[in-house]
């Protein structure tokens, strides 16, 4: 379905989801997914955020630490490139993100779900969508 990904995004399809998971091997949150995938491919040390916030559910804190994370060195983008984060809103607060691994396609994980490929243009998703932010090692 998805076969112009590329190949290392098959090593993170099917991921437990964990609330504030940070080692794929007992599962990951969203930025989890995202924090792992920079380190493993990228060689990107991104903040943990452990401890930041208490749960999943608090909104409005985890937005408060993306709009901090991407105000300061990430860099918008209106062209997404592979690498990428989509953010996208939840409950009125940028609080989901996701990796771009192809125009229109995202690795992303969330509640309920193992990490999956998924369009990020999709009727469920392009409402959503915050934006789309380069890691300024990745210019």
């Amino acid at each position: 379905m998805f076969e112009n990904v590329p190949s290392w995004a098959n090593n993170y399809i099917g991921i437990d989801y964990s609330p504030m998971g940070r080692l794929p091997e007992s599962g990951l949150d969203c930025y989890g997914l995202v924090y792992h995938i920079y380190r493993c491919e990228f060689d990107i040390m991104l903040p943990a955020y452990v401890g930041s916030y208490a749960s999943p559910e608090e909104h409005e804190e985890i937005g408060r630490l993306i709009r901090a994370e991407t105000s300061s060195d990430w860099i918008s983008v209106q062209v997404p490139g592979l690498g990428d984060v989509a953010l996208f809103d939840v409950h009125g607060e940028p609080a989901h993100t996701a990796v771009v691994v192809w125009p229109g396609i995202m690795l992303h994980i969330r509640r309920g779900a193992g990490s999956c490929l998924e369009r990020y243009d999709t009727p469920t998703w392009k409402p959503r969508l915050v934006g789309f932010y380069r890691h300024p090692r990745r210019t």
